[in-house]
Formats: C-alpha cells, structure tokens, sequence
C-alpha cells in the first residue's frame, strides 16, 4: 500500500518527515507527471532515507537536496517490503543532517 499527493499540498520535506516517524520501506517517487515520468526518485529502508537520484544521473545526497526545491508536480510512495527491497545505498545520514545541508545550501 502506497500513497499519492501534490507536492503544492505537502512538501517533499513534510512527506519524509512522515515516512521517516512511519519507519517506512519503499520507494517515492516525485515531480510525476500524467505519465508516470517523475523528477526524482527516493528509496527509504525502514525510515532511513538511504538512495535519491534525478533523470540524467544525478544521485545521492547532491540528488535529494536538488529535489528539496522541486514544489509542483505530484509525487507516488510505493511500500516495499524490507525483504523485497532492491534500491543502493548512496546516504548514509538522518533527515535531519540532510534536510540542515539543504537549508544552508539555499542560503548561499
């Protein structure tokens, strides 16, 4: 079971905050188009954030922050049994770092 939304609505920040407190397993996928295309993708494995990338080989933590500013768009979380879980691992820190590196990148 997944869930669906509009990034003007919830922002990508307020969405893992949600699955990180959830302990979620799966995979969001952001800035959807009406056809399937997305600006991003993230993997999280039990509530850790642990794999972002961007079409055109954009990944990890360089790839999150970048989709930090993505605000239209709608984005897909789709659960993944831990077991099942397929994505690399490309951070290896807490939303909270992650989200104190985008916040001080916008501000310089």
């Amino acid at each position: 079971m997944g869930f669906v939304g509009d990034l003007r609505d919830f922002s990508l920040k307020e969405v893992l905050q949600i699955l990180v407190l959830g302990r979620k397993t799966g995979k969001l996928t952001i800035g959807e188009e009406k056809n399937g295309d997305g600006a991003g993708l993230i993997a999280l494995l039990q509530g850790r954030v642990v794999h972002a990338e961007m079409p055109g080989g954009g990944e990890g933590v360089r790839a999150l922050v970048a989709m930090l500013d993505v605000n239209e768009g709608r984005f897909r979380f789709e659960t993944v049994e831990p077991d099942g879980f397929d994505a690399p691992t490309t951070i290896e820190r807490t939303l909270e770092s992650l989200l104190l590196e985008a916040t001080q990148a916008g501000l310089e």
